[in-house]
C-alpha cells in the first residue's frame, strides 16, 4: 500500500470526524481548526509516517490563545499558534489495514486524545497554571518559546512587575546558553516588547 492511498483515506474517514467536533475549517499546515468560546484558535493536524511494515497516524493539536498573543506588539509573527503537542499516535501494519481499521483509529485519536486534550488545555488560564507549575515533569510542552511567552503575558495580564522581571531575567539567561541558539531571536523579541 502507498502513503499516497492512506493519505486519502485519512482525509475521507477524518472529514465528518473533524467537523462533528466544530472543526470546519483548514489553515496553512493544513491543520482544521475552530475558534473556541473564549476566542482562542483550536485546531488538530493529522500526520502519517510510512515505516518498514505499518503506518503511524500522530495527532499534533494547536491553541492560540488571542489574550497571550495580543501582550506581545508588534505580534510573533514567527508562529500563528502558542502551543503544539503531539498528543498521542498509533500504529497499523500494512498486513491487518483495512479502511475500517484507520476509522477507528482516527476516531479515538481526534475525538478521544486530540479533544481531551483541547478541553482541558483551550482556556489561557488552564495554559498558565500548567507552564507556571514548580514540577515541569506535567508542563504540556518543553517549547522555550511558549514557556516564555506564556509566562511574560501571564505576568502583563496580572500587572504584576515582580514576576514580569523574574520571566524576563530567566529568559534572558536561557538566551546566553548554547543551547538555546534554535529560539534565542524570538525569545529576546518577546522580552522586548514587554
Amino acid at each position: 500500500m502507498r502513503i499516497s492511498q492512506l493519505r486519502n483515506d485519512i482525509k475521507e474517514l477524518a472529514q465528518p470526524i473533524l467537523l462533528s467536533h466544530g472543526f470546519s475549517m483548514v489553515g496553512e499546515l493544513g491543520e482544521h481548526f475552530k475558534t473556541g468560546e473564549n476566542g482562542n484558535k483550536l485546531a488538530v493536524l493529522i500526520e502519517e509516517v510510512k515505516g518498514s511494515s505499518s503506518f503511524s497516524v500522530s495527532i499534533r493539536t494547536f491553541v492560540r490563545y488571542e489574550n497571550i498573543e495580543s501582550s506581545f506588539v508588534p505580534s510573533d509573527s514567527d508562529s500563528e499558534y502558542t502551543i503544539n503537542k503531539i498528543v498521542a499516535n498509533e500504529s497499523i501494519g500494512f498486513d491487518c489495514y483495512t479502511k475500517q481499521n484507520l476509522g477507528e483509529i482516527l476516531n479515538k485519536l481526534i475525538s478521544v486524545e486530540a479533544v481531551a486534550f483541547l478541553n482541558e488545555y483551550c482556556s489561557d488560564e488552564a495554559i498558565v497554571s500548567n507552564l507556571s507549575s514548580i514540577d515541569y515533569q506535567n508542563w504540556v510542552t518543553s517549547d522555550k518559546v511558549a514557556q516564555f511567552k506564556v509566562r511574560l503575558a501571564s505576568a502583563i495580564q496580572a500587572n504584576d512587575v515582580n514576576a514580569l522581571a523574574t520571566a524576563k531575567d530567566e529568559a534572558l539567561k536561557f538566551c546566553d546558553k548554547p543551547w538555546s541558539e534554535p529560539s534565542r531571536e524570538v525569545i529576546l523579541r518577546l522580552c522586548a516588547c514587554v
